[in-house]
């Protein structure tokens, strides 16, 4: 981030199956760090009910074809029961096989549609983390940008 001068207000962390299950584990464990989290198919992520995603915007996709997609359907009602932060959910009917064609074909990815649309990176990028430059351990600008 501080080499390629990354806005360290706006992280998002996203995964797809188990990273998204990682994805959420981080955002717990660094809730200033993290502006916003997107989970895509990952029926084994969960949400205890604990303040450690209280704020968080998430965004949740899953696949609506696959047998495990009510494991999604419970993860997203965990995460709308918060007190606060935005829970946004997306369920395909059929989601494409992986773009990738070492992946099994039968498995349909919700990502593959989902990162390739703008406005998901639009409602991402519209929220701000607390934690910025000096969270991260960055030094400060050494400019002042005026907007």
């Amino acid at each position: 981030m501080e080499k390629f001068n990354g806005d360290a207000s706006k992280v998002i962390v996203t995964g797809t199956a188990e990273g998204g299950v990682g994805a959420l584990q981080f955002a717990k464990a660094y809730p200033d760090l993290v502006s916003a989290a997107i989970i895509t198919d990952a029926p084994s992520a969960t949400y205890g009910g604990a303040d450690d995603l209280e704020g968080l915007p998430v965004y949740v996709t899953a696949d609506g074809s696959r047998g495990d997609a009510g494991a999604v359907d419970a993860l997203v009602v965990a995460l709308k029961g918060r007190a606060s932060g935005t829970t946004k959910y997306t369920r395909y009917v059929k989601a494409p096989a992986a773009a990738d064609p070492e992946f099994n074909p039968g498995y349909g990815h919700s990502s593959d549609i989902v990162y390739r649309d703008p406005q998901l990176w639009a409602w991402a990028y519209s929220f701000k983390g607390e934690g910025g430059r000096d969270g991260w351990g960055m030094s400060p600008l050494p400019f002042v940008a005026m907007h």
